[in-house]
């Protein structure tokens, strides 16, 4: 037999026999770890296994939202600092290079405790987005606008539920959005991305956690980090935000679902980010 035939046959038996696992697999969220090979990569991956990480975050999901497919939860390396939702995959994956660049960011400038909280924050921040870019798609939801911002008010409600890991997980993510932000040159290729300004992605999460609570996050408006006319809407914009995508959920949710923070937890520290 023609090998180059026979590598072909091989090649689509493969091909049917993971479309077969896949279909076999139960609807909702699930946790996938990958192989890595960056030694780091592999001591931070052992880490989340133990703690069975994503197993937590994916089972806080399905306790709160049903869907239709089953979506993969992973972390992985993958050459950059990214993260993002494979539609074709209907998989969800954190980087581990997020989690470097944002401890050689403040390395220099704060302790080992508030470097973890900083990665943790920022990773569960991303996850809530790409989750939010995953439900979009396999719930085939409306949005008008652009999805980019839409599934930033998701991650920002879904680590909004007034407790110290919550406050924590936002703090974190504002400081390293406010870094990319000094960072960022506003070029053309910036302006055109589907994804806001890095500083126009910090006011929204400042703002949207002062809309929730204004005086638990008074500092913010006091200190200066958010001026006082944006400041002014802010409860409007949390309110309306929250019903908007109560309202896209509704038929979706499951009764009696747990409080978010049951779903997304700082310990268990796109499109694309």
């Amino acid at each position: 037999m023609n090998t180059r035939i026979l590598g072909l046959a091989l090649l689509c038996l493969a091909a049917i026999g993971h479309a077969d696992a896949a279909a076999r697999r139960p609807a909702g969220f699930y946790a996938d770890y990958a192989k890595v090979t960056n030694r780091e990569y592999r001591d931070w991956n052992k880490a989340f296994r133990e703690a069975r990480a994503l197993e937590e975050i994916a089972d806080g999901l399905n306790q709160m939202v049903r869907i239709p497919t089953a979506v993969a939860l992973t972390f992985d390396e993958c050459g950059e600092s990214n993260a993002f939702y494979d539609p074709d995959e209907q998989r969800v994956t954190m980087c581990f290079e997020m989690a470097e660049e944002v401890v050689e960011m403040f390395a220099d400038e704060k302790s080992e405790d508030e470097l973890d909280d900083l990665v943790a924050g920022t990773l569960l921040f991303f996850l809530g987005h790409e989750v939010g870019h995953a439900l979009t798609h396999v719930l085939d939801l409306p949005i008008t606008g652009k999805e980019e911002d839409a599934v930033d008010q998701l991650a920002v409600l879904l680590l909004s539920d007034g407790s110290e890991d919550s406050e924590s997980a936002l703090v974190a993510v504002s400081e390293t959005f406010a870094r990319w932000s000094d960072e960022e040159e506003a070029d053309d290729d910036t302006f055109a991305d589907a994804h806001s300004l890095n500083s126009q992605r910090l006011y929204n999460i400042l703002c949207w956690s002062y809309g929730r609570d204004p005086e638990a996050y008074s500092d913010l408006v006091d200190d200066g980090f958010l001026p006082e006319d944006r400041a002014e809407g802010c409860a409007d914009e949390y309110d309306q935000l929250s019903r908007s995508w109560g309202r896209l959920l509704d038929d979706h949710l499951v009764a009696d679902a747990p409080p978010a923070r049951k779903v997304i937890k700082k310990r268990s520290g796109g499109s694309q980010r």
